[in-house]
């Protein structure tokens, strides 16, 4: 990069504040005049003599040096420390200077080396620390992302039973309601079939019988010992009277008065008749087919 003069002067002037020196400006009163400089040298402190050779009034400017050691700065070296560029140089013919220059300025360097060795290990720590701090953060963070993952988890679940529980009720109560709705259907049909036939039971009184049979859960093989038992008793005409006993209707009631109990019009109505001789046969022997063996055994019931 060119530099004109002003340039190189204040480059100077930063460089040499950055390594340790300084310059400064004297008027010369007269052509010639000399300056006695400090300088050091591989003997030691000495002087060194200037000539002033502007005119008078004029400013020379003065150089301030620095212990040999830093005067083998290069100038590259200068004017990175003043760009702000650190570069380490090494010059093997330099190190007894180097030595004496660290002594002559009461151990600066030492100090700094000191001082930036100390300052390592505590940035260590210091990002150690940080990284620490950052991790526990992370954790945290994913502490809480799946704490509401779970959370979310959990509400689905409870919302998928929920509307399970919801489907399954609905289906037992669309279940019930069906079958509710079968067995009405069931009973009015059976009511139907049940009014058909007392309307032709004095036709047909088995077709009663067999209906009633079943409604106290007695089935075709009960059915059998009762059609046999009031077959020969009274050939299942509501009407038969045993002229020796007395002996009146399908079931052979004795007295014909008994059926009272299941309706006044015991004499007219097959489907009275029926339902006390149901109900004898229920109270004395259980079953049809146990009246039907004690007939078998004994000729009556």
């Amino acid at each position: 990069m060119a530099c004109d003069g002003t340039e190189v002067k204040h480059l100077l002037q930063y460089g040499a504040a950055a390594i340790g020196t300084s310059i400064v400006t004297a008027p010369c009163r007269a052509p010639g005049d000399v300056f006695a400089v400090p300088s050091f040298g591989a003997d030691g402190p000495g002087a060194g003599a200037h000539l002033c050779a502007v005119p008078p009034g004029r400013s020379v400017e003065r150089f301030f040096v620095v212990p040999s050691a830093l005067r083998t700065l290069s100038v590259v070296t200068m004017l990175s420390a003043v760009s702000g560029t650190v570069f380490l140089m090494h010059d093997p013919g330099s190190a007894a200077a180097t030595k004496t220059a660290t002594s002559s300025d009461g151990g600066s360097g030492s100090a700094a080396a000191a001082l930036s060795a100390r300052s390592i290990p505590a940035q260590r720590v210091a990002a150690t620390s940080y990284l620490a701090q950052v991790r526990v953060q992370a954790a945290e963070h994913r502490a809480q992302i799946d704490a509401a993952a779970d959370a979310r988890a959990a509400k689905v679940q409870v919302q998928a039973k929920a509307l399970a529980k919801a489907k399954a009720e609905a289906q037992a109560a669309a279940k019930a309601k069906a079958k509710a709705k079968a067995e009405a259907a069931a009973e009015q049909r059976r009511k139907e079939i049940r009014q058909r036939a007392s309307r032709s039971a004095s036709r047909d009184p088995q077709a009663l019988a067999r209906i009633m049979a079943a409604d106290r859960g007695w089935g075709a093989g009960q059915f059998s010992c009762l059609k046999s038992l009031w077959a020969r008793e009274s050939g299942w005409n509501y009407r038969a009277m045993n002229p020796s006993s007395g002996a009146y209707g399908i079931p052979q009631a004795l007295p014909g008065g008994k059926m009272a109990s299941a309706g006044s019009d015991w004499r007219t109505n097959p489907a009275t008749q029926i339902k006390w001789g149901l109900d004898y046969i229920s109270d004395r022997y259980g079953t049809p087919c146990g009246a039907w063996g004690h007939s078998e055994s004994s000729g009556w019931y």
